[in-house]
């Protein structure tokens, strides 16, 4: 059990970090777009 709690763990802060990936992109995006 503890290597799946650890494997969806990651998996949920591997989601995090492409989420404030995306939204980075977007902001830099909009700001060299504007």
């Amino acid at each position: 059990m503890l290597a799946t709690r650890r494997r969806s763990a990651i998996m949920a802060s591997e989601k995090l970090a492409l989420r404030a990936v995306r939204l980075a992109v977007l902001d830099a995006w909009e700001q060299s777009g504007n």
